[in-house]
């Protein structure tokens, strides 16, 4: 097993104390292209919000927890798995602000183990490489808004790249 893997299970053990309060709340965003793509196989409320920045696609939440929280194993548990999670999710605890053309990566301060999240380096750099990739297919507008989105429901606690 490498640095990599190692850290993937470190996360989902962190993760697993948790019970997901990262899957409760109001709405989760995602590109036009993952909201596409997921409701071909699932059912959810959707919505697009505007601002000045541009706008962004959010599955509504039912009843204050995400709509792909199932039952797993036993535990209650995300019903969908790697790739067919949306980007924000994959990302997570990650959250990244993008200004001027460029992104910035930082721990949300959803996450109540942000900060032993944030020493599994492999995971971050593997993630965050992902993820600039996975954005480039994310208009302009979905980025700008995101960004606005979260600065405003999450505070910064420290920048990674």
């Amino acid at each position: 097993m490498d640095a990599y893997e190692k850290e993937v299970k470190e996360l989902a053990g962190l993760c697993a104390l948790c019970d997901g309060k990262c899957c409760l709340g109001s709405k989760l965003s995602v590109s036009s292209k993952e909201l596409s793509r997921l409701s071909k196989k699932h059912k959810f409320e959707s919505a697009v919000l505007s601002s000045k920045e541009g706008s962004l696609n959010v599955i509504l939440f039912e009843d204050g927890k995400c709509p792909f929280l199932g039952e797993k194993n036993g535990l209650v548990r995300c019903i969908l798995s790697g790739k067919d999670r949306p980007l924000s999710c994959r990302l997570f605890p990650l959250t990244f602000r993008y200004e001027e053309s460029k992104l910035e990566f930082y721990p949300s301060s959803y996450c109540p183990y942000q900060k032993e999240a944030n020493e599994l380096s492999e995971w971050a750099s593997r993630t965050m490489d992902t993820a600039t990739e996975e954005l480039e297919e994310w208009t302009e507008g979905e980025k700008k808004f995101r960004s606005e989105y979260h600065e405003r429901i999450h505070k910064k606690k420290g920048k990674l790249r």
